[in-house]
């Protein structure tokens, strides 16, 4: 399995945005309208809804605490790919807009009316 590394989130949504990863509760944070902060958080692999409970992160809207996003990687379909959904596991699961294939370091996660991955420059 190759790791897919998010270096920083861009949040360009007019209001903030908290950020939980399952996995590692220490990059939670929350992420002020327009602004970018430093995130350097590994995108957890899930195969099965039952991994998915421990292994995803999500994207939640600051003020009404409503998910806006789940994120984590997995292949199927000779696929591997960073998966992205708005209601939880699915299965397979959507690539991520933006560049959706796993591994790399330098990926910035870019939050507006949708979500994107993208490297950086």
């Amino acid at each position: 399995m190759t790791n897919t590394f998010i270096r920083i989130i861009d949040n360009q949504r007019t209001g903030a945005i908290d950020f939980l990863d399952t996995e590692d509760a220490f990059k939670n944070k929350t992420v002020a309208a327009g602004q970018i902060a430093d995130l350097r958080a590994v995108v957890p692999w899930a195969t099965s809804e039952n991994e998915f409970q421990a292994r995803h992160m999500e994207v939640r809207d600051s003020a009404t605490e409503t998910t806006l996003f789940y994120i984590w990687q997995r292949t199927a379909e000779s696929s591997n790919l960073v998966r992205v959904s708005t209601v939880g596991f699915e299965d397979p699961g959507n690539g991520i807009a933006g560049n959706a294939t796993a591994g790399g370091k330098d990926r910035v996660l870019r939050v507006s009316g949708n979500i994107s991955l993208d490297d950086l420059a």
